[in-house]
């Protein structure tokens, strides 16, 4: 039983099993015995409220307070190395786990929109570095002519092959880069993280690698960790109910009910997009600003 004398509307909890978004994710190949995606949630009794005045302490977004990790193959994502947790790092990536889970769900449609093979060599490797190097170049170049409307549009078009596709980490210290594509059969995920240092050392577990895996697991991969996700947020919404947090704690549970559903049909409804990128301005820009003279 849900305790639900604090507010009626949690009582639909219950009824809704369907939160979860699930999704018919093909079948035919054996299951991935290591996820690619995931996660611990703090402990309730652990969750500080933000206290601000007139204003709801907790949301769906802080409640998903935990930690966070990606496990490709062999590599560890979003997990700091040993040198770095001697000089006090947490183990993984210590945020609200909503943010990874929006992030991706945002990504999905242009995840799964294959990218052309002429392009392929610029998301990953050597000849990625180069191009982003000559980009660099270009871009120092044209700083004066930044207004112009010709320079504006050949940027935007360089950056549509990365637009989606780029894990945004610019909330986590040091730096990290994390690129997932695909092409008709597989999901490919690439990082390179040799540019994240802490006083010198290596930063992170995984410095440099690829990963590729069959889209329909892939899917199967993104559809656990959404289950998952929601469902234990969902145990977290009627622990709150029922009183966890101290009493003065303010609480809007008509938003954050609310929230939670929404946020449940958030898969759903990403699969249903598709993305749509003119693929041909990208190569054209691409071509443009490698041969532009230096």
């Amino acid at each position: 039983a849900v305790c639900i004398d604090r507010h009626d509307s949690i009582a639909f909890f219950r009824a809704t099993g369907q939160n979860a978004g699930s999704v018919n994710v093909p079948r035919g190949r054996k299951a991935i015995h290591t996820m690619l995606f995931n996660f611990n949630l703090e402990p309730i009794e652990d969750f500080a409220p933000r206290q601000q005045p007139d204003i709801p302490h907790v949301s769906w977004f802080s409640l998903s307070q935990g930690e966070y990790w990606l496990r490709a193959g062999e590599s560890a994502l979003l997990e700091y190395g040993e040198e770095a947790r001697a000089q006090g790092a947490p183990r993984h990536c210590a945020y609200p786990v909503a943010r990874l889970h929006e992030d991706l769900i945002g990504m999905l449609p242009y995840i799964l929109e294959p990218v052309p093979e002429a392009l392929v060599t610029y998301l990953s490797g050597s000849d990625a570095a180069a191009w982003w190097e000559a980009y660099e170049a270009w871009y120092d170049a044209n700083q004066s002519r930044a207004d112009d409307a010709g320079i504006q549009q050949l940027d935007d078009d360089a950056h549509r092959l990365l637009y989606g596709r780029m894990l945004d980490t610019s909330y986590i210290a040091p730096l990290t880069s994390i690129v997932l594509w695909s092409d008709d059969e597989n999901v490919y995920l690439s990082w390179d993280n040799r540019a994240g240092t802490l006083n010198g050392s290596p930063a992170w577990a995984a410095q440099y690698g690829e990963f590729q895996m069959p889209r329909r697991e892939f899917l199967a991969e993104v559809q656990s960790f959404h289950t998952r996700l929601i469902e234990q947020m969902e145990g977290r919404i009627e622990q709150v109910c029922c009183g966890k947090l101290p009493p003065e704690t303010l609480i809007d549970l008509d938003a954050l009910v609310n929230e939670h559903e929404e946020r449940g049909d958030a898969l759903h409804e990403a699969l249903a997009l598709k993305g749509q990128t003119d693929w041909q301005a990208v190569e054209r820009a691409i071509a443009e600003i490698l041969d532009a003279p230096e």
